[in-house]
């Protein structure tokens, strides 16, 4: 059987897998119109439908690679639960991490269901219907940003469980608070009907993608901690 070391390793390892998979293929969609990667809530359903169709492949693959990342994203919470977890004495914040993450998770793969149908629109099985275009864009784009809380959620337990316990640097539950802050304000971006801080801006998607680095740090911290390191030496 693993060791709890060897188990909080391999969790580590799954946070940090968690940019590459879910935010680097985002941006590639759409990095030939940066800084407007995404479609606009302004734009018609014929200007919606054609980014679909010229970013049909690419769309697909980040929703892939999307869904491995939130089941590694699991994985990762039941490490770090456990991580800041007293022996015998499991807290609050050690019981909210996993059914924060599932709450994340299921919103942004329901989600992401309406982007993929978006990406294959116009295919031989899937004829476009600009009647349904405007409709599962603006319920894909709504369910992204009312997920952002339970992120918030999520590392606000990070961040007390570390305060409590000290399992990690104290600077990582700060940080953990900041992140919390950046994505629990855009969720309100679901009133803005359009502009810079209109959903699925620049500026709006950045706190996910802040969140998904953060991830990388809080797994790297795990990786660095003396038992952990300690068990990938040895393995």
């Amino acid at each position: 059987m693993s060791t709890r070391d060897e188990r909080l390793r391999a969790g580590a390892w799954c946070g940090v897998m968690f940019l590459p998979l879910c935010v680097i293929p985002f941006p590639l969609s759409g990095a030939r119109d940066f800084p407007r990667m995404l479609p606009e809530w302004s734009q018609s359903p014929e200007q919606i439908a054609h980014w679909f169709a010229v970013h049909r492949t690419t769309s697909v693959v980040q929703v892939m690679c999307a869904t491995v990342a939130f089941l590694l994203l699991f994985w990762f919470a039941s490490a770090l639960a456990e991580l800041i977890s007293p022996p015998g004495a499991p807290t609050t914040a050690s019981r909210v991490l996993v059914p924060a993450a599932a709450a994340f998770s299921g919103g942004y793969l329901v989600a992401d269901s309406s982007w993929l149908m978006l990406a294959l629109q116009g295919t031989a099985s899937h004829p476009a219907d600009l009647t349904t275009t405007r409709w599962e864009f603006e319920a894909s784009s709504v369910t992204m940003m009312l997920s952002q809380p339970f992120i918030a959620l999520f590392l606000t337990a990070v961040g007390v469980g570390v305060l409590q316990t000290g399992a990690l640097p104290r600077w990582t539950a700060w940080g953990s608070f900041a992140v919390t802050a950046a994505n629990f304000t855009a969720t309100f971006t679901i009133l803005v009907p359009d502009g810079w801080a209109a959903p699925l801006s620049l500026a709006t998607v950045a706190p996910y993608g802040l969140f998904a680095l953060w991830l990388v740090v809080l797994g790297c911290a795990v990786l660095l901690t003396p038992g952990t390191a300690h068990a990938g030496r040895t393995a």
